[in-house]
């Protein structure tokens, strides 16, 4: 959190800077999961799986709870975030409980033991969106891609789900984690990915679907393979 009270997330070993949220009062990170909540404008926000923003940026807002704190008033300190609650201290030194959906919690436990089917079976209980959504990120982050079909499909993500279906009938292991890497919009990892299993067509065919001409021809001239290719489709 910066002096203007933004707030920013970014990942430790690769620096990466992206804003979530201003006015914050507040903030604090669960303490037995990745759960993250700050108090904001009066608000308490939770962001249920704030990986999610590394994996689908359009998941990161449907993964997430908004609800009125305003009876804490302004410059709210948050104490501690255990399960499903948050403790706060206001202003005048009385302390608050807040509560959130304890469901998010539930789908933890289970996609960390990777048992899915119970995780697919709480989303199907609670029918909310929020909790598919956190479940679809997970998914993606895990390779689980049988669970993301169905929990993107629970929340109308069509174009997703049609590009899920594509990635699950690739044939090799690298170009399946490739496709995932473009997914999530980290297109020199799929490259790299596909180069270091000397899968030079379809790095060839990446960079020309992104209109990335001279690097498509460059992997065609330093592999020898596939210049006609490139020529062709230019």
């Amino acid at each position: 959190m910066d002096n203007n009270k933004d707030m920013f997330l970014t990942m430790v070993h690769k620096p990466e800077m992206v804003k979530i949220c201003n006015m914050v009062d507040s903030f604090l990170w669960n303490e037995t999961n990745d759960m993250l909540a700050c108090i904001a404008d009066g608000k308490l926000n939770t962001w249920f799986y704030p990986n999610a923003v590394y994996v689908d940026k359009d998941l990161m807002g449907k993964a997430m709870s908004s609800k009125d704190a305003s009876d804490v008033g302004k410059l709210a300190h948050m104490t501690a975030f255990t399960g499903n609650l948050v403790n706060v201290r206001r202003l005048d030194g009385a302390r608050a409980t807040l509560g959130i959906s304890p469901y998010p919690k539930m789908l933890y436990e289970h996609v960390d033991k990777a048992d899915f089917e119970k995780a697919i079976r709480i989303c199907r209980f609670v029918k909310e969106s929020t909790l598919w959504a956190c479940l679809a990120a997970m998914s993606i982050y895990c390779r689980e891609l049988n669970t993301v079909e169905i929990a993107l499909a629970a929340i109308d993500e069509a174009d997703k789900v049609q590009y899920i279906n594509y990635v699950k009938e690739l044939p090799s292991e690298p170009s399946r984690n490739a496709a995932l890497a473009v997914y999530c919009k980290k297109v020199n990892e799929a490259e790299n990915i596909l180069m270091q299993a000397r899968l030079y067509y379809r790095a060839i065919k990446l960079n020309i679907k992104l209109y990335r001409w001279e690097k498509a021809l460059d992997i065609a001239v330093n592999n020898k393979t596939h210049i006609d290719t490139v020529i062709a489709y230019r």
